[in-house]
């Protein structure tokens, strides 16, 4: 699920994550930055013509001094900067590159726990089963919860046919189907950080791509998303071997999302710099195929409340069936 890992479901619980390959699929991996992965053929047809040589001119412009201190590489703003480079189709690239390794899983079952901490520190658990589908214009998902027994049995049906999406939730307390509507989006999902919006995977026709760095060992990627009630921008951090989503910032320039201390303020009568309303990190990443690598657990903190949701995989095969009638509202009725 979620937010935009393929999330899979659950980026994003639509960002989908799949179960590790044994530690032989390692070796496949490139041993360091200086070794980039090669391109491979894509459906963009732009892609083989523009990535390769960008790429290239935009890692021999700048490569800041590594930074070892883990805040510091989660803060984009406090990053050593490089130069910025204005290059939509470059940054459309990259994450192009990203979908398509992703899109190397067709389908997968997994278990998922859920740890929500509200403003007090309070937690609340969940426990969940998934079933994903995927194909080249399709992302279908079902999240079942099985536990504590006030949420068993409901569902979330979420479904991507070309652009069209359509969001299902099934409430066994009252009977009956929910259809989310596009003003209801924004709203948590089960009390937890993610809103509805989180729940699906990343896909690159969503967004306009506004400029693009290169760091040491990630890219910095900030994008518009015209469609979004919630964000006004988003910034993806994506790694420089593998090209994996480690971390997500969501923008909101109408919020009133307090004021970082750890981000440089501007000074007086200077424009505020726009603060982050949420945070995405991605951690525990591990191979599942031989060009693909997953986070098995991901955090959304909610910036504006100081309250996050953890998400933990305790269990993937992305070798289960998945029957199509899991994704249609007989699955959603019948559960697990």
């Amino acid at each position: 699920m979620v937010a935009y890992f393929k999330l899979p479901v659950f980026t994003l619980l639509t960002i989908i994550f799949f179960s590790a390959l044994p530690l032989s699929a390692l070796e496949s991996l490139p041993a360091s930055t200086s070794q980039k992965p090669s391109i491979p053929n894509t459906k963009a047809s732009h892609f083989q013509e523009i990535l390769p040589k960008d790429i290239a001119r935009l890692e021999e412009m700048a490569d800041p001094e590594r930074i070892t201190d883990p805040e510091l590489i989660t803060d984009p703003e406090r990053v050593t900067d490089p130069e910025r480079v204005t290059d939509p189709e470059a940054a459309r690239a990259i994450f192009e590159e990203l979908e398509r390794r992703q899109n190397s899983i067709t389908r997968e079952k997994a278990r998922m726990n859920m740890v929500i901490t509200d403003t007090r520190g309070r937690t609340r658990n969940r426990s969940m089963v998934m079933w994903s589908s995927f194909g080249e214009q399709t992302e279908r998902s079902l999240t079942v919860f099985d536990d504590p027994a006030n949420v068993r049995g409901t569902a979330f049906l979420s479904l991507r046919v070309d652009e069209i999406r359509t969001q299902k939730l099934y409430l066994p307390a009252v009977g009956r189907i929910q259809t989310i509507t596009s003003a209801e989006r924004g709203d948590r999902f089960m009390g937890s950080d993610f809103t509805y919006e989180d729940l699906g995977d990343q896909n690159a026709d969503e967004y306009e791509f506004l400029w693009l760095e290169t760091h040491d060992d990630h890219y910095r990627i900030h994008a518009s998303k015209p469609d979004s009630d919630q964000y006004t921008s988003l910034e993806f951090m994506i790694d420089r071997e593998t090209y994996a989503l480690r971390e997500i910032f969501y923008f909101d320039e109408q919020s009133d999302a307090p004021a970082d201390p750890k981000r440089d303020q501007p000074e007086k009568n200077q424009p505020v710099k726009p603060q982050p309303v949420k945070h995405l990190k991605a951690e525990d990443f591990r191979p599942i195929t031989d060009i693909y690598v997953a986070p098995f657990r991901m955090t959304m903190v909610d910036l504006r409340e100081n309250r996050n949701t953890m998400i933990t995989w305790t269990e993937r095969d992305t070798e289960a069936e998945v029957p199509d009638w899991r994704f249609t509202d007989r699955g959603l009725r019948r559960g697990l």
